[in-house]
């Protein structure tokens, strides 16, 4: 039995292999997740009761510190960064503000009257 060798398809092969993997790796995959309610059962009945007690306040729920707050100007870059990244991405469970709250798009012109970093998935009935 006489077994030919072909050495151009066995590269060519090989070639397709490698080719088809560098295309794998581009391409971009569809991020494996879904869609969640923005506030639990729980949160959405404690907001609803905040707002009925402080009917004169704004209610926000689930506010980024780093929406809020900003690090004080006189820092060098490196020192700002850090100080940048030990609040920017806590979350504010509830923040309270007068009713112009909101009426800018400029968070300094707003005024806070509480921020509460409270569990309230753990508030009971």
């Amino acid at each position: 039995m006489t077994h030919y060798t072909r050495p151009e398809l066995l590269l060519a092969a090989l070639l397709v292999v490698i080719v088809l993997a560098a295309i794998a790796e581009v391409i971009p995959r569809t991020p494996q997740v879904r869609a969640k309610a923005m506030l639990t059962e729980r949160e959405r009945a404690a907001r609803g009761i905040i707002k009925r007690i402080l009917s004169h306040a704004r209610v926000h729920v689930q506010v980024s510190m780093g929406a809020l707050l900003q690090p004080k100007a006189g820092f060098g870059r490196k020192e700002a960064m850090r100080t940048r990244t030990r609040f920017f991405q806590k979350i504010v469970d509830v923040v309270l503000g007068d009713r112009a709250f909101g009426a800018s798009s400029r968070w300094s012109s707003w005024t806070i009257a509480a921020m509460m970093p409270c569990a309230i998935g753990s508030v009971t009935r």
